[in-house]
Protein backbone atom coordinates (compact mmCIF):
# COMPACT_ATOMS: atom_id res chain seq x y z
CA UNK A 1 0.00 0.00 0.00
CA UNK A 2 3.14 1.88 0.56
CA UNK A 3 4.37 1.69 -2.41
CA UNK A 4 1.44 2.76 -4.46
CA UNK A 5 0.96 6.42 -2.78
CA UNK A 6 4.61 7.22 -3.23
CA UNK A 7 4.55 7.70 -6.93
CA UNK A 8 0.91 10.05 -6.33
CA UNK A 9 2.75 11.70 -2.97
CA UNK A 10 5.76 12.48 -5.62
CA UNK A 11 3.33 13.82 -8.53
CA UNK A 12 1.75 15.81 -5.98
CA UNK A 13 4.57 17.77 -4.47
CA UNK A 14 5.71 18.25 -8.41
CA UNK A 15 2.54 19.74 -8.93
CA UNK A 16 2.90 22.33 -5.82
CA UNK A 17 6.40 23.30 -6.88
CA UNK A 18 5.10 24.09 -10.01
CA UNK A 19 2.24 25.90 -8.94
CA UNK A 20 4.42 27.95 -6.64
CA UNK A 21 7.19 28.91 -9.18
CA UNK A 22 4.66 29.69 -12.01
CA UNK A 23 2.94 32.04 -8.84
CA UNK A 24 6.59 33.89 -8.22
CA UNK A 25 7.31 34.50 -11.87
CA UNK A 26 3.53 36.19 -12.42
CA UNK A 27 4.02 38.37 -9.55
CA UNK A 28 1.47 35.80 -6.87
CA UNK A 29 -1.19 37.65 -6.59
CA UNK A 30 -3.05 41.35 -7.59
CA UNK A 31 -1.62 42.78 -3.96
CA UNK A 32 -0.14 46.49 -4.27
CA UNK A 33 3.18 45.90 -3.55
CA UNK A 34 4.99 49.83 -3.43
CA UNK A 35 8.65 50.05 -4.47
CA UNK A 36 10.25 52.45 -1.61
CA UNK A 37 10.89 55.78 -2.39
CA UNK A 38 14.10 56.43 -4.35
CA UNK A 39 15.18 53.04 -5.30
CA UNK A 40 14.43 53.04 -8.79
CA UNK A 41 14.19 56.26 -10.90
CA UNK A 42 12.03 56.73 -14.42
CA UNK A 43 14.60 56.02 -17.79
CA UNK A 44 14.76 58.82 -20.00
CA UNK A 45 13.29 59.23 -23.22
CA UNK A 46 16.43 59.56 -25.33
CA UNK A 47 17.22 56.82 -27.93
CA UNK A 48 14.23 55.60 -28.92
CA UNK A 49 13.40 55.34 -32.76
CA UNK A 50 10.49 57.65 -32.75
CA UNK A 51 7.24 58.34 -32.02
CA UNK A 52 3.61 57.26 -33.27
CA UNK A 53 1.57 59.99 -34.98
CA UNK A 54 4.32 62.16 -33.92
CA UNK A 55 2.70 62.43 -30.53
CA UNK A 56 6.25 63.03 -28.73
CA UNK A 57 7.19 64.07 -25.18
CA UNK A 58 9.87 64.83 -23.80
CA UNK A 59 11.40 65.06 -20.33
CA UNK A 60 9.94 68.64 -19.25
CA UNK A 61 6.32 67.05 -19.73
CA UNK A 62 6.51 64.62 -17.47
CA UNK A 63 8.32 66.65 -15.05
CA UNK A 64 6.41 66.82 -11.64
CA UNK A 65 3.87 64.39 -13.20
CA UNK A 66 3.10 60.70 -11.91
CA UNK A 67 3.87 58.48 -15.06
CA UNK A 68 2.84 55.44 -16.39
CA UNK A 69 5.21 53.36 -18.78
CA UNK A 70 3.42 50.80 -20.36
CA UNK A 71 5.81 47.94 -22.24
CA UNK A 72 3.83 46.47 -24.77
CA UNK A 73 4.33 45.15 -28.22
CA UNK A 74 0.77 44.92 -30.60
CA UNK A 75 1.27 41.66 -31.30
CA UNK A 76 1.35 40.44 -27.50
CA UNK A 77 -2.15 38.91 -26.84
CA UNK A 78 -1.50 39.37 -22.79
CA UNK A 79 -0.65 43.20 -24.08
CA UNK A 80 -4.30 43.02 -25.81
CA UNK A 81 -6.35 41.54 -23.15
CA UNK A 82 -4.40 44.56 -20.60
CA UNK A 83 -5.01 47.12 -23.19
CA UNK A 84 -8.60 48.11 -21.67
CA UNK A 85 -8.20 48.60 -18.36
CA UNK A 86 -5.03 50.72 -19.34
CA UNK A 87 -7.47 53.34 -21.27
CA UNK A 88 -9.97 53.23 -18.49
CA UNK A 89 -7.40 54.11 -16.66
CA UNK A 90 -5.84 56.69 -18.20
CA UNK A 91 -9.25 58.24 -19.25
CA UNK A 92 -9.71 58.01 -14.73
CA UNK A 93 -6.36 59.76 -14.44
CA UNK A 94 -4.94 62.10 -17.24
CA UNK A 95 -5.51 65.24 -16.55
CA UNK A 96 -4.98 64.85 -13.06
CA UNK A 97 -0.99 65.24 -13.38
CA UNK A 98 -0.72 61.96 -14.59
CA UNK A 99 0.42 61.32 -17.86
CA UNK A 100 0.93 57.29 -19.83
CA UNK A 101 3.37 56.65 -22.08
CA UNK A 102 3.80 53.82 -23.99
CA UNK A 103 6.86 51.90 -25.08
CA UNK A 104 7.01 49.19 -27.39
CA UNK A 105 10.61 47.69 -29.17
CA UNK A 106 8.63 47.08 -32.15
CA UNK A 107 10.04 49.00 -35.34
CA UNK A 108 9.48 51.83 -37.90
CA UNK A 109 8.47 49.03 -40.34
CA UNK A 110 5.87 47.71 -37.94
CA UNK A 111 3.97 51.10 -37.89
CA UNK A 112 1.32 49.63 -39.50
CA UNK A 113 0.51 46.77 -37.08
CA UNK A 114 1.16 48.81 -34.45
CA UNK A 115 -1.72 52.04 -35.32
CA UNK A 116 -4.15 49.29 -36.15
CA UNK A 117 -3.83 47.58 -32.34
CA UNK A 118 -3.91 51.79 -31.11
CA UNK A 119 -6.60 52.42 -32.66
CA UNK A 120 -8.57 49.20 -32.57
CA UNK A 121 -8.22 49.73 -28.41
CA UNK A 122 -8.44 53.59 -28.58
CA UNK A 123 -5.14 54.24 -27.17
CA UNK A 124 -4.94 58.21 -26.78
CA UNK A 125 -1.48 58.62 -25.10
CA UNK A 126 1.99 59.04 -26.76
CA UNK A 127 3.35 55.72 -27.84
CA UNK A 128 7.37 55.72 -28.27
CA UNK A 129 8.50 52.75 -31.23
CA UNK A 130 12.07 51.65 -31.19
CA UNK A 131 12.30 51.55 -27.26
CA UNK A 132 14.54 48.77 -26.93
CA UNK A 133 17.06 51.49 -24.85
CA UNK A 134 14.25 51.84 -21.90
CA UNK A 135 13.25 48.33 -22.08
CA UNK A 136 16.57 47.51 -21.28
CA UNK A 137 17.31 49.78 -18.92
CA UNK A 138 14.01 48.80 -16.96
CA UNK A 139 15.10 45.07 -17.29
CA UNK A 140 11.94 44.60 -19.23
CA UNK A 141 12.44 40.89 -21.52
CA UNK A 142 8.79 40.20 -22.33
CA UNK A 143 5.68 42.48 -22.70
CA UNK A 144 2.98 43.50 -21.36
CA UNK A 145 5.28 45.50 -18.25
CA UNK A 146 3.58 48.71 -16.59
CA UNK A 147 5.42 51.08 -14.02
CA UNK A 148 4.45 53.60 -12.15
CA UNK A 149 6.70 56.93 -10.99
CA UNK A 150 6.01 59.85 -8.80
CA UNK A 151 6.51 63.14 -9.97
CA UNK A 152 10.21 62.99 -8.70
CA UNK A 153 10.44 60.20 -11.14
CA UNK A 154 10.94 57.10 -8.26
CA UNK A 155 9.66 54.08 -8.96
CA UNK A 156 6.19 53.16 -7.22
CA UNK A 157 4.73 49.93 -8.48
CA UNK A 158 5.54 47.60 -11.86
CA UNK A 159 4.05 44.02 -12.67
CA UNK A 160 3.06 42.51 -15.63
CA UNK A 161 -0.60 42.07 -14.35
CA UNK A 162 -2.00 45.48 -14.77
CA UNK A 163 -4.79 44.56 -12.57
CA UNK A 164 -3.86 47.10 -9.51
CA UNK A 165 -2.70 49.87 -11.73
CA UNK A 166 -5.84 52.05 -10.50
CA UNK A 167 -4.37 51.51 -6.82
CA UNK A 168 -0.33 51.96 -7.39
CA UNK A 169 -1.15 55.18 -9.58
CA UNK A 170 -3.92 56.65 -6.52
CA UNK A 171 -0.27 55.92 -4.44
CA UNK A 172 1.65 57.47 -6.67
CA UNK A 173 -0.33 60.19 -6.65
CA UNK A 174 -0.65 60.13 -2.69
CA UNK A 175 3.20 59.85 -2.47
CA UNK A 176 3.70 63.18 -5.01
CA UNK A 177 1.35 65.15 -3.41
CA UNK A 178 2.71 64.38 0.13
CA UNK A 179 6.07 65.91 -1.02
CA UNK A 180 4.21 68.46 -2.46
CA UNK A 181 5.93 67.41 -6.41
CA UNK A 182 2.81 67.14 -8.44
CA UNK A 183 1.78 69.16 -11.08
CA UNK A 184 -1.48 68.95 -12.59
CA UNK A 185 -2.07 69.76 -16.13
Amino acid sequence: MKRERKPLVVVGLALAAMMAVNAFRRGGSDELSIIPAGKSHRPELAKIAGWVDDRSLNEADLESKVVVLDCFASWCGPCQEAAPGLVHDYRRFHGQGVEFVGLTSETAEKLGALRAFLDRNKIEWPIAYGAEFQWQALGVSAAPMVFVYDARGDAVWSSDRPGTLEKAIRAAILRSEQSGELRGE
